[in-house]
């Protein structure tokens, strides 16, 4: 439905609506989303961090991409398994790499393979970076704020508060 009026000529795609999204327009959200969410986890913990220890064959899922996609999927709410391989999938796609089947067994598989030391180190790393910017963070024109709440209230319980208040 296409619409040519003098009146309010920017507003067309919003009153008709906008065009529905091809196969393509979504995988490239998801490959965007994959990559996004590495570029905003890499300010707060080291890609290295992740890096693979010793001779690991090389993998699709390393352990970067695996926690990337594991966090992308417990951050989006009802994630299956299966979603998280199909993020990664679409940023293979992007990138131009192998694309891993859709099965989500090697996913699954490499999840267990992620140390323990290093989603502890993971959390660590955000820890550290909370507490650098705690002080900026609790300052305002280079004074400290205090936030009161005055919702609450305590009675202590006696017999004359008993009988005043039944």
């Amino acid at each position: 439905m296409s619409s040519t009026t003098p009146y309010l000529p920017g507003f067309v795609h919003q009153l008709c609506g906008r065009p529905a999204r091809t196969h393509a327009a979504r995988a490239a959200s998801r490959a965007t989303s994959l990559d996004g969410l590495a570029v905003l986890v890499a300010k707060f913990i080291p890609a290295e961090l992740f890096d693979p220890v010793g001779d690991q064959r090389e993998r699709i899922y390393t352990p970067w991409v695996t926690f990337i996609s594991f966090l992308g999927q417990v951050l989006t709410r009802a994630s299956a398994c299966r979603e998280a391989v199909r993020r990664v999938q679409a940023w293979c796609v992007a990138g131009r790499r192998p694309v891993p089947s859709d099965s989500d067994s090697a996913y699954c598989q490499a999840r267990k393979r992620l140390p323990l030391e290093r989603l502890r180190a993971a959390h660590e790393e955000i820890g550290r970076w909370i507490d650098q910017r705690a002080d900026e963070a609790q300052r305002w024109c280079g004074r400290s704020v205090k936030v009161i709440d005055g919702s609450g209230i305590s009675m202590p319980d006696t017999e004359e508060n008993r009988a005043r208040f039944p």
